[in-house]
């Protein structure tokens, strides 16, 4: 990006990036196959969150439906220099079990303006936002 717009690429990308995104209990992976889309954000400047703020760490975003069969972080969120200025978190969620065999993986940036934006969810609510009724409206939805 020639700019400085904020930019957010998230999602299920099928793919492990590096040795660290996935475990087997019958086999290590020895090649790591990257997608043609990983390698062009990489490319291009962007920076894969999760790996930013934990460096070599495991978690896992994918378990197999036996989950001491095999684990994989297949979900991912790159961000561009921008988003990276400001991003105080990025974390997986391997203990809440959706309806799914995915986990939650979350990013949390700085904005200029907090009060401005409320928060819903696992976010942190800004307490001061609860007296504001529109804040209030969304609640009672």
């Amino acid at each position: 990006q020639k700019d400085n717009t904020p930019c957010v690429v998230l999602g299920d990308f099928n793919e492990k990036y590096n040795l660290y995104d996935y475990w087997s209990r019958t086999t290590e992976d020895k090649v790591i196959k990257k997608g043609v889309l990983m390698r062009r954000l990489k490319e291009i400047g962007f920076i894969d969150a999760f790996r930013e703020i934990n460096g070599d760490k495991r978690k896992y975003t994918h378990f197999n439906n036996k989950e001491d069969f095999g684990k994989s972080r297949i979900d991912h969120i790159f961000i561009n220099q921008s988003i990276n200025n400001i991003m105080i978190d990025c974390d997986i969620d391997e203990e809440n079990k959706f309806d799914s065999d995915h986990r939650e993986i979350s990013i949390y940036i700085e904005t200029e303006k907090p009060e401005s934006i409320p928060m819903f969810g696992k976010e942190k609510i800004n307490i001061q936002r609860l007296k504001d009724e529109k804040v209030q409206d969304q609640f009672r939805k």
